[in-house]
């Protein structure tokens, strides 16, 4: 069957540049040559929901058939994914990860039949080559190659914007492009259980109060009280709210600025800190003013690492559970408090 036919639409449309349709014609008869047939999609109106239109960041992305040959570029959208019953062509190699992989998704993901890939060093005729049917991901990181992935495939961004866009939001999203939007249902009613189970378990946060804190060094810390962030709206739905101090603190693109001077202001019923590693947290909890915080004192304080903080930052269907499970022993002591 032929493979699936695609166009992407901007809402102001750029001229292609010659020598990328050269370039990508080349990698793309050479990958027709010596690569592997992969699985076809169906052809044009043999699956239910399809042709699927979606409004997104760069415009208007269309599929004709469900695609069977799935790029995730960014980490949210490989849990998406793997969540979903899909294994990747290529996908996001997160740098902490063992083997490049989250812990959440550790035996979750051939690497036999996916390829990882580094947003740093990017190599687009390597995507070219793996004949993608749609590429998933969107934001900051992804705009200098947006025009020549979306010369490869259908390009799937967010739909109001990156680090905007609900983890709701975005599953219902791509189980609508990945043709598989009963599973996506699925996935979304058993991970709003699952909050729900713990927010009924932890009844007695209610009412209370956390921070939320990276610390890259004792000097250089950010703490995060944005009610637009989806880690207060993350954490908003087991009843506790960002300390009235945090939340009145200036905003900025990666949250409050703190300095050591300021670190009474983190004190509350849960104190959670990420640290990149071993030094920075030892550097915080030996710092005087850190050490008589309430919260450190009664034991309410959280130290967390670079994955529980990635996964309360962009929380997932694929994550959310093993989050709750590493955040449980702080929420049922701060519950108690």
């Amino acid at each position: 069957m032929p493979r699936q036919r695609w166009r992407t639409r901007t809402t102001s449309p750029e001229r292609s540049r010659v020598w990328w349709i050269g370039m990508l014609a080349g990698v793309l008869l050479a990958a027709s040559c010596t690569g592997g047939a992969g699985t076809s999609a169906p052809s044009e109106g043999s699956a239910p929901g399809f042709p699927v239109s979606v409004q997104q960041e760069y415009g208007t992305a269309q599929l004709s058939a469900p695609p069977r040959r799935v790029v995730a570029l960014m980490p949210t959208d490989l849990d998406i994914v793997i969540a979903l019953g899909i294994t990747p062509v290529a996908a996001f190699r997160d740098q902490f990860g063992q083997d490049g992989v989250p812990p959440w998704l550790a035996g979750r993901l051939d690497r036999e039949k996916t390829k990882l890939v580094d947003l740093n060093n990017l190599s687009i005729e390597q995507l070219a080559a793996l004949r993608p049917d749609v590429i998933l991901g969107g934001g900051p990181s992804l705009q200098p190659y947006r025009e020549r992935l979306s010369q490869i495939a259908p390009l799937v961004g967010y739909e109001q914007g990156y680090n905007v866009d609900s983890w709701q939001q975005r599953v219902t999203t791509l189980g609508k492009v990945l043709g598989v939007p009963d599973r996506a249902r699925q996935l979304l009613a058993e991970t709003e259980k699952a909050v729900e189970t713990a927010k009924s378990r932890f009844s007695a946060l209610a009412g209370k109060t956390y921070t939320y804190t990276f610390a890259y060094t004792v000097d250089r810390m950010a703490t995060i009280g944005d009610e637009r962030n989806h880690t207060t709206q993350f954490l908003r739905q087991f009843g506790i709210a960002p300390a009235p101090a945090v939340a009145k603190l200036e905003v900025g693109s990666a949250g409050s600025a703190v300095s050591q001077e300021m670190l009474g202001l983190l004190d509350a019923d849960l104190v959670l800190v990420g640290y990149p590693g071993a030094d920075s947290r030892k550097a915080l909890e030996a710092h005087p003013l850190f050490q008589q915080l309430n919260a450190v004192r009664r034991g309410t304080y959280l130290g967390i690492d670079i994955n529980v903080t990635s996964a309360l930052q962009h929380p997932t269907v694929a994550n959310i559970p093993w989050l709750i499970e590493r955040l449980s022993p702080a929420f049922e002591k701060a519950a108690a408090g």
